[in-house]
């Protein structure tokens, strides 16, 4: 009889793996990144950081309901879904990649739409590291409005957020991208290195920090 089980967790549990073994330059920075510390994004880029089942399982469901969304036919009416986008940086080899979701057929607008757990912390302002991809993408389409659409998945409440590119924004996240690539250069150089180049910020994301196990092999 066939696993259903075995296979479902197959699923969920090995797709991280796959990225892995993906050749990606260090050059090469994904837009849904570029919001998060310099320390987080540096080492999502050396495959360091280890996610555990619940963030992988809410990352599932909310790939389902991007899908869902997306692809509503009243909505396909009105805007192109999943626009490629690469924008470079001027004077320096990197370079971010990425697709926004829902780009209006007149582009006049560009919505990025985030599920979440609640809405108590986006109903008033929306969560930096969202603006900062959300203008990335205006960035790289030449499109000036665009809003952030929040779904809450228990119960399927919405919130929306009107933004304005940024540019003073794009400016420091260049900045931060380009002192990454310099530290990943040198780390690809060395092989190994003493410690992390960038400290914990004290975001979310550095407290909750959960290292794989097989990270210890690159430092000395």
């Amino acid at each position: 009889m066939i696993d259903i089980i075995q296979l479902i967790q197959e699923r969920i549990l090995n797709e991280d793996e796959q990225d892995k073994r993906a050749v990606e330059p260090l050059e090469s920075f994904h837009a849904s990144s570029t919001g998060y510390c310099a320390r987080q994004i540096f080492l999502t880029k050396i495959h360091a950081k280890k996610f555990d089942l619940n963030i992988k399982g809410s990352m599932e469901v909310g790939s389902a309901l991007h899908h869902r969304i997306q692809w509503y036919p009243k909505i396909k009416e009105l805007f192109d879904v999943e626009v490629p986008i690469k924008v470079q940086i001027e004077g320096s080899p990197v370079f971010i990649l990425g697709s926004a979701d829902l780009v209006a057929k007149d582009k006049s607008l560009v919505a990025d739409i985030k599920s979440i757990n609640g809405l108590t912390y986006v109903s008033s302002s929306p969560m930096r590291e969202h603006l900062v991809q959300l203008n990335v993408y205006l960035k790289g389409l030449g499109i000036n409005d665009g809003q952030i659409v929040y779904v809450n998945k228990p119960n399927m409440e919405l919130a929306k957020h009107d933004f304005k590119y940024d540019e003073k924004m794009y400016q420091g996240m260049c900045m931060k991208l380009i002192t990454i690539y310099v530290a990943l250069k040198r780390w690809d150089a060395e092989g190994t290195f003493e410690q992390i180049p960038f400290s914990k910020c004290g975001c979310y994301f550095c407290k909750s920090e959960n290292l794989d196990a097989n990270f210890g092999r690159l430092l000395k």
